[in-house]
């Protein structure tokens, strides 16, 4: 079996600190899929989350963004270029596609083919699961590019606006 790379980051617009995780997982499943509407299922079922038992109502969906979306792609594909996981700088990226976003966050994996399998895997981890249900996000963009060093990269960008 092969192992994923998750790492999750969000942040308020105006500073650096809110969550930050990392956990490797085994990978599973194939196919790519729709990751946000994957995301949205789970929002709309609430979710406690592991680590802080966290617990966290339903919520209200993610839009798609078309501006996300290439942001996410362009990450995606720099980092499988470069052969490896990095947030960078996700608050700059955001900034510049959506003006005045609000709180921004990011989640980055390594490894996975499906959306359900990266989605199960965002949210078993803390830092993950926190990104995944904050209310504050109200719209995303999803980059997968497959292959790579380690088989695969996702990037999920979110906002509150874009």
């Amino acid at each position: 079996m092969k192992r994923i790379h998750l790492f999750a980051l969000a942040l308020p617009v105006a500073g650096l600190v809110a969550t930050a995780a990392c956990t490797s997982m085994l990978q599973g499943g194939s196919g790519n899929g729709d990751v946000i509407a994957l995301v949205n299922q789970y929002r709309a079922s609430g979710a406690t989350c592991s680590g802080t038992g966290t617990s966290w109502g339903a919520t209200s969906r993610l839009e798609p963004s078309a501006s996300l979306t290439a942001v996410a792609r362009d990450w995606t594909s720099r980092m499988s270029s470069a052969g490896r996981l990095s947030h960078g700088d996700p608050k700059g990226r955001i900034n510049a596609a959506c003006p005045k976003p609000g709180y921004v966050g990011e989640n980055i994996a390594c490894n996975p083919s499906a959306a359900g399998a990266v989605r199960r895997w965002m949210a078993s981890s803390k830092g993950h699961c926190e990104v995944l249900m904050d209310p504050r996000f109200n719209v995303a963009g999803v980059g997968y590019v497959p292959g790579g060093v380690c088989g695969g990269y996702w990037t999920i960008d979110l906002a509150g606006q874009c």
